[in-house]
């Protein structure tokens, strides 16, 4: 399977203990319409796919 650029996210350990920082490509942000400032959460749906959810929905 060939991943599209706009389907790769690079995360990194950074800053306090214990946090990491997910970068996303700007072409996946316009397609998860999240903009800059956005908070959401990363979780695992029954399938074990990650899903994405913005903190006022979770």
């Amino acid at each position: 399977m060939e991943l599209d650029i706009k389907d790769v996210v690079e995360a990194k350990k950074m800053g306090s203990p214990g946090s990491i920082y997910i970068l996303l490509p700007a072409a996946l942000c316009s397609e998860l319409k999240i903009s800059e400032g956005t908070e959401f959460l990363l979780c695992l749906d029954k399938q074990k796919n990650i899903v994405l959810k913005r903190k006022k929905e979770a």
